[in-house]
């Protein structure tokens, strides 16, 4: 009782907050914020326990509010502050235009399967027709955890692209009998994409040294010079453009900390590429550049996927652990969330995406509109 939106948390059972956190290692998921090197939760979520939670909120004043937090069933649900506005309340494809139509806007919610996207795809040549003469397109992934990457890369790159689009990359996959087959599979599975091309190279364990630069081999995890993983791979990746809707406007790619998986691999390649211009906080990593191996488990039977390498930025940081940082960072303060949770508290739904309760994308029609 007496928690306000914009409370602060500042401690739970007594213990200060970052500690209390930390010490959920291996206890439930948790994120890395690498501007300030800290784990954190999106949602005060810890493990379960019959007794309740002592929390301790601050307020701007000075105030401490002391409150209980325990586990009990719902009896209402709020809408948390996630972004776009509109998320979760649209179609996987969702377009619109904004700033007077001379920003196009388009939502991916996931990657969806390339063979299951015939309905997505027409969506989005519809749209693209009409972009020859709007300035800007913003492609808006946040909240996308995923899925096929051959839905950005034929239902986007390629119609949309005026020219080749070259983008480098390093990787390692571990060292063993098991995933080898995934490995080989993955490798022929890439043959198959149409206008999609590459070459890598391969450097075994003794070569690495001499083929990274001081600062590359600093932040190359150790784990990659050791016997659970094989040879590195440097590699360039190009995808050919299909001539359908070639678009020469401003690109921007807004991400946040849920992009994962196939939506990583989509904002690295629009990094790297230069296509477009990344926009919004780090996204939250998890692309090794192989599809994930899978085991079945022996009592349950039950299939699990696991990650079989280990993908690496151009600075050959881990994605995992390092993550990709946005070209522009824009970063909500408590006052933007406050307001979001405060205007929905109310009953508002919105349907469309709301720069006023958005920075990211507010930056992003910003830097559109703005003279070459």
């Amino acid at each position: 009782d007496g928690v306000l939106p914009g409370d602060t948390v500042l401690s739970i059972n007594g213990q200060p907050v970052h500690e209390f956190v930390e010490g959920m290692r291996g206890l439930t998921w948790l994120r890395l914020d690498p501007l300030r090197d800290r784990l954190y939760l999106t949602e005060l979520l810890p493990p379960y326990s019959k007794e309740p939670y002592e929390v301790e909120f601050g307020r701007a004043d000075g105030t401490v509010i002391r409150a209980k937090a325990g586990f009990g069933p719902l009896t209402g649900l709020r809408r948390l502050p996630y972004l776009p506005t509109n998320l979760g309340r649209t179609d996987n494809v969702y377009t619109t235009m904004l700033a007077g139509g001379k920003v196009a806007y388009l939502h991916i919610n996931r990657m969806t399967p390339f063979d299951q996207s015939q309905a997505e795809a027409q969506a989005l040549r519809e749209f693209f027709a009409g972009l020859k003469d709007v300035p800007a397109l913003v492609i808006d992934i946040r909240g996308n955890g995923g899925g096929d990457d051959r839905f950005w890369m034929l239902n986007i790159v390629r119609p949309l692209a005026t020219k080749p689009l070259s983008k480098t990359g390093a990787g390692t996959m571990r060292n063993g009998e098991f995933v080898r087959p995934f490995a080989e599979a993955n490798a022929a599975f890439g043959l198959t994409v149409e206008g999609l091309s590459g070459s890598s190279r391969a450097l075994e364990h003794s070569e690495i040294p001499d083929a990274l630069t001081p600062e590359q081999l600093k932040n190359l995890p150790p784990e990659v010079l050791g016997p659970e993983f094989g040879p590195l791979w440097i590699g360039e990746t190009t995808i050919s453009p299909s001539g359908e809707y070639p678009y020469d406007g401003k690109v921007f790619l807004l991400v946040d900390f849920s992009v994962f998986s196939a939506a990583q691999g989509f904002t690295e390649f629009c990094k790297g590429s230069g296509w477009a211009t990344v926009v919004g906080e780090y996204t939250g990593g998890g692309n090794d550049a192989f599809t994930p191996a899978m085991v079945t488990l022996p009592n349950s039977k039950m299939p699990i996927f696991f990650a079989a390498g280990m993908g690496l930025n151009p600075d050959f940081t881990a994605v995992e652990e390092a993550l990709t940082a946005p070209d522009v960072l824009v970063e909500r303060n408590p006052e933007d969330i406050i307001r979001l949770v405060e205007v929905t508290s109310t009953g508002q739904a919105f349907t469309e995406p709301n720069p006023n309760y958005d920075p990211a994308l507010r930056e992003c029609i910003r830097l559109a509109l703005e003279a070459p």
